[in-house]
């Protein structure tokens, strides 16, 4: 079995955030999911993750906040920013704050499962999902 992660999905599409979590899952990965930024601060203060699949646009906190913090309190994590806007301006706002990767919306789970392998391959691995 290729190596588990441990993951967060953070998006207020209650469809993305299901489907994301199904096909990582089903590749052996520890899934969490969040449905706004607020949430997904909180698991990110309590809980180190490998990657982070975060969508710009959420109520409460948007994602470039949220990567803002990462940027800062953990580094080591990978985010792949996963949007419906995705303009040449908002991917250039998210690479700028740290964004491994962008996808636009909607995207095929054959683009999810190569983009994380990219993404997590591209990186030392930070923790294991049997790992804290």
């Amino acid at each position: 079995m290729a190596e588990s992660y441990r993951v967060l999905v953070a998006d207020d599409e209650e469809v993305i955030r299901d489907a994301c979590r199904r096909i990582l899952q089903r590749a052996g990965h520890e899934v969490h999911t969040a449905s706004d930024g607020q949430k997904a601060l909180e698991f990110l203060r309590s809980t180190r993750f490998d990657l982070v699949l975060l969508d710009i646009k959420m109520p409460v906190i948007d994602g470039l906040q949220i990567m803002g913090f990462i940027g800062r309190e953990k580094p080591e994590t990978r985010v792949v920013v996963i949007t419906g806007y995705g303009t040449a301006e908002t991917v250039a706002k998210a690479m700028e704050a740290g964004a491994a990767h962008v996808l636009t919306k909607p995207f095929s789970p054959n683009e999810l499962r190569s983009t994380i392998g990219r993404v997590l391959d591209s990186t030392p691995k930070a923790v294991s999902a049997k790992e804290t």
